[in-house]
């Protein structure tokens, strides 16, 4: 990572790390953490609701390791529109007379804003969003099974570790996490 790497963050990573007590996993993903600016948004804090993530959030914000930003949402408007009809109509229903999801805004905010400060990755998983923050905007996206991979290779965590974690979200997550698989035998051999 080069200096003053940005990261900004959706809710569904977060969830997913604080869910296996790993949400520290962030800031261990470069050798030169002081380099690293992590961004929570402030509609993305707002879409939190469960405990846990909120008190490893919490945790993280206090000692200054993620930092929370609003985000103009007028200026960002009607491009989030636009992202949000493309998510409707190419991913998901494939239909023009479909209805532009609201719960996938989110996403589009955090894909402008990160555009907007020049993010190096996005923490984002939802795949219609991933896809076109890839395709369409030219932006690195990481998911939660990416940040535990790249604490793996920098020797951040044991294979063991992601191993325990890997396996606690197949188990609880089920056949939400198959494409998981394929890093846990990796790390079981």
């Amino acid at each position: 990572m080069g200096k003053s790497s940005i990261i900004v963050c959706d809710s569904s990573p977060l969830i997913n790390l604080a869910y296996v007590d790993s949400l520290h996993l962030l800031t261990r993903i470069t050798t030169y953490p002081e380099e690293l600016k992590i961004i929570v948004p402030d509609l993305v804090l707002n879409e939190i609701k469960d405990r846990k993530t909120k008190d490893q959030l919490d945790d993280l914000i206090k000692q200054k390791k993620i930092l929370i930003y609003g985000i103009d949402r007028e200026k960002h408007k009607q491009r989030v529109v636009s992202i949000t009809t493309k998510m409707a109509l190419e991913y998901f229903t494939k239909s023009r007379e479909s209805l532009v999801p609201k719960h996938h805004e989110t996403e589009a905010y955090v894909m402008c804003f990160g555009e907007e400060l020049g993010a190096e990755f996005l923490l984002l998983e939802e795949k219609a969003a991933v896809t076109i923050a890839r395709n369409e905007l030219g932006m690195s996206c990481l998911s939660h099974l990416d940040i535990i991979e790249k604490c793996v290779k920098n020797n951040s965590i044991s294979k063991h570790d992601a191993l325990m974690m890997i396996t606690r979200l197949i188990e609880e997550k089920g056949q939400k996490y198959k494409n998981a698989r394929s890093l846990l035998n990796r790390y079981r051999g």
